[in-house]
């Protein structure tokens, strides 16, 4: 358990430094940049780009859980009805039963 969580901060470190090492890099070529500014220029029109694919990747995760949690809602109804059903049936068959014995269902105290 201690292992796995150590494990998991390591790959979390090392996701920094990629992340870190990717940001520090793109702000130096932006910074640094060349004299009429075309790297920025592509860079910003990149990053839109960028936006709107994160953006409708979003809008599409977003729509899937909920036809998921939906389908999920369905199936715990089905379920929960099924359930009941066999509940029902057990409890007339177990009173069949002791009832074509001549016993009593509860005990008399």
């Amino acid at each position: 358990m201690v292992e796995e969580k150590e494990k998991n901060n390591y790959g979390g470190f090392w996701l920094g430094v990629v992340f870190g090492g990717l940001i520090g890099s793109v702000l130096g070529l932006v910074i640094a940049g060349d004299e009429k500014g075309e790297l920025r220029k592509k860079l910003v029109k990149k990053f839109r780009i960028l936006l709107e694919y994160l953006n409708d990747l979003s809008e599409n995760v977003e729509e899937k859980g909920q036809e998921l949690k939906e389908e999920a809602a369905k199936k715990i109804t089905q379920v929960k009805e099924v359930v009941d059903q066999t509940g029902e049936e057990l409890h007339q068959k177990t009173r069949k039963f002791f009832l074509s014995k001549g016993k009593p269902l509860t005990k008399n105290k």
